[in-house]
């Protein structure tokens, strides 16, 4: 008995330990998975890795990610092969499900990873008929087509396409053959022989949704010639030049080819032909006796004893007797000028002998009253710079050309709007209300010596944006109408008229002042200069005055007796005599309420009682220089910023131009200050500072800024 004992004993730890060894369920491995999908259904096969056959296998499936509301269902598990299998149905068609596998084993469990897939959709089954009876232009197809998930076929054909894989969506190659399921014929129609066509069945449901049957492919025979339409060249007002190719003579040899033409849309060989020819191969043709501006239709055609084979059909229009001409573009706008493109492409009947560009503030400018510009005749792109705008304004430009009967045609008019050349900001008040005061500046600082009783210098720092005042002259009166300018450190003051008494009351002249003053910047010292410095002109005021390099210019003017001076006077403080009085005078009209100012190497003087500007240079003289094109402006102000010159106020008014480098003054800025005369101004640093002025008197002063 003991015997037996032990010996079961042994038999039992066996046992135990074996189990021990097995791992659990959670270890289970899918080797092998395939899934059939349908619409609404799904079946699964799959071989697993485990060391024994599992005794239970579960399938979990849902449409919810995390798995809730899943159902599950008892796979069919082979006892003798470690895999399983399962079929599901009454999925949801075009559907996404997740599943995963569960395994039981004894007391254990264990599951898959979660996977998923997606139910097919309910496209109706096609299958695509044989072609037959082909003809040249013609062909009898079909095809048999059943629905899908219950979702009804609303419309069915054929589709046709000369490129692999027609489609029935915005596919005009289309028939439609009723709807439901069953077999259906479909004639196609209007094929081109000798090119290869590819069909298919189609069926489309109550949703939309499209499915299709295998492709067949057709070729219409051939019987006529093949020909195509070469494009349109060479358009005039009554010729053209086309074309065509023969590339198939057919069932028999070409007898004739060429185009043909008419205004209908729909040319055949008893309009207006051509004939070029009877042979295989390209050709040209020239159209002629055609109506101006009027649409033709044209084709190639081909003959053979089966008939006329036609090529595609295109349409063209003639051209006017008259240029064609465009406005293509108006670019690189600034505050002055502009840049045009025109267009010549047809000369029309004659030749163009002139083209260019006109513009106005009108919309419609024409050669004739407004400003132009041309170049020579021919056809193609011309750009024309238009210059002499004003800033910130509205015009219209558009391109012309003139043929030899002097008539200008015309393109489009383009708008375009000029930018705003400048700036302008107020600065704080200078003390005292003054009208033809004196400016000038030395270095970074601006000095204006007013008009007031003993009249008094002040000092404007761009920095603090402040006005200082530096010294008080004791004149025992009013002085009017001086000059004033700089030479390196010093500032000088020259000539001008005295008045005496109250300001309000009746003031009487005491006499033109020919007194030339020096101001030392470094000392705050005004001297006034005797002697060999003194100026040995006419005693005059409202002169003009400017410094280039080291010598100083005055010139102009009116004496006590009314006279108008021409005289013009160099001041060089380094030589002997300092005063020269130059041999060629101011060209006439052009010193009294003057504008005078110079650039690093050149004098400019001009208004007053001119409408023009002349230029100074040390070297050679006084020449013309442009007109203002605004009339005659006295007491107005000028200056230069670099090699740009700047004028504007006087006449009462608050205009601001600026020299274009050619020929034109142009409209910038308006001086925001309002209208007025006799006001004064000076630069520091690329920047123009004006203000005071009359009209009635005022003491603001104001910062341009280009």
């Amino acid at each position: 008995m003991k015997k037996i004992f032990y010996f079961m004993l042994i038999v039992a730890l066996c046992v135990d330990s074996c189990k021990k060894d097995i791992a659990p369920p959670s270890s289970v491995s899918v080797t092998s998975e395939t899934l059939t999908i349908g619409t609404t259904t799904v079946s699964y096969d799959v071989k697993y890795e485990y060391p024994k056959i599992l005794d239970e296998i579960k399938i979990h499936i849902s449409s919810e990610k995390n798995m809730e509301n899943a159902s599950v269902h008892d796979a069919i598990s082979d006892k003798k092969c470690k895999q399983f299998s399962i079929s599901i149905e009454n999925l949801t068609y075009e559907t996404k499900y997740y599943y995963y596998y569960e395994f039981k084993i004894g007391s254990g469990f264990g599951k898959s990873i979660s996977k998923d897939f997606n139910t097919k959709s309910c496209l109706p089954t096609v299958s695509t008929d044989s072609i037959t009876n082909i003809t040249p232009t013609s062909a009898i197809c079909g095809g048999h087509c059943t629905d899908v998930c219950d979702s009804e076929i609303t419309q069915r054909g054929v589709c046709w396409s000369t490129t692999e894989n027609p489609s029935a969506d915005q596919n005009k190659n289309i028939t439609k053959d009723g709807s439901g399921n069953g077999k259906y014929t479909s004639n196609i129609i209007g094929l081109t022989q000798g090119t290869t066509y590819y069909v298919k069945a189609y069926a489309t449901n109550k949703k939309g949704e499209t499915g299709y049957g295998m492709q067949q492919i057709v070729v219409p025979r051939l019987t006529i010639p093949t020909v195509t339409t070469d494009s349109i060249t060479n358009i005039t007002h009554n010729s053209a030049t086309c074309g065509g190719n023969v590339t198939n003579e057919g069932a028999s040899p070409v007898k004739s080819k060429g185009v043909c033409w008419c205004t209908s849309g729909d040319p055949k060989i008893y309009d207006n032909t051509t004939n070029d020819g009877t042979d295989l191969g390209k050709f040209i043709s020239k159209i002629t006796n055609l109506s101006c501006t009027t649409k033709y239709y044209i084709r190639a055609y081909a003959t053979n004893n089966e008939g006329t084979g036609y090529g595609n059909l295109i349409e063209f229009t003639t051209l006017s007797t008259i240029p064609s001409v465009s406005t293509l573009k108006v670019q690189d706008i600034t505050g002055s000028t502009a840049i045009c493109t025109g267009e010549v492409t047809y000369e029309g009947a004659t030749s163009v002998i002139e083209r260019g560009v006109c513009w106005s503030e009108n919309p419609t400018p024409t050669i004739f009253h407004y400003l132009k510009k041309e170049i020579a005749g021919g056809i193609g792109k011309f750009t024309i710079e238009i210059t002499g705008l004003s800033s910130e304004k509205k015009y219209y430009a558009r391109a012309y050309a003139k043929n030899s009967s002097g008539t200008p045609y015309y393109g489009d008019p383009l708008e375009f709007t000029t930018t705003i050349v400048g700036s302008w900001k107020r600065l704080e008040d200078i003390a005292y209300n003054s009208e033809y005061a004196v400016g000038f500046s030395i270095g970074n600082y601006g000095y204006v010596l007013d008009n007031g009783y003993n009249p008094r210098l002040y000092e404007y720092n761009p920095f603090s944006e402040k006005w200082i005042l530096k010294k008080t002259m004791n004149f025992n009166g009013y002085l009017y109408g001086a000059v004033g300018f700089s030479i390196g450190r010093k500032g000088y003051i020259i000539t001008g008229t005295i008045h005496s008494g109250d300001y309000s009351s009746s003031y009487s002249y005491s006499g033109g002042c020919r007194e030339f003053w020096e101001y030392e910047i470094d000392y705050n010292n005004m001297t006034l200069l005797q002697d060999d410095d003194a100026f040995p002109g006419e005693a005059r005021s409202y002169a003009f005055g400017f410094s280039i390099g080291s010598k100083g210019y005055i010139g102009g003017g009116i004496n006590l007796s009314g006279k108008r001076l021409n005289d013009f006077w160099e001041y060089d403080p380094n030589a002997t005599p300092k005063w020269k009085k130059l041999e060629k005078p101011l060209p006439v009209g052009t010193g009294v309420c003057a504008v005078g100012f110079s650039t690093a190497d050149k004098g400019y003087v001009g208004l007053g009682e001119s409408d023009g500007f002349y230029q100074f240079e040390p070297s050679s003289g006084w020449s013309y220089h442009s007109n203002f094109g605004d009339g005659k402006r006295t007491s107005a102000v000028g200056f230069s910023i670099g090699e740009k010159l700047y004028v504007g106020l006087g006449k009462l008014s608050n205009e601001f131009y600026e020299f274009d480098g050619k020929s034109n003054w142009v409209k910038i800025a308006s001086f925001p200050g309002g209208k007025r005369a006799g006001a004064v101004c000076f630069t520091i640093n690329n920047k123009g500072y004006v203000g005071t002025g009359s009209g009635p008197l005022k003491k603001d002063f104001w910062e341009f800024t280009p």
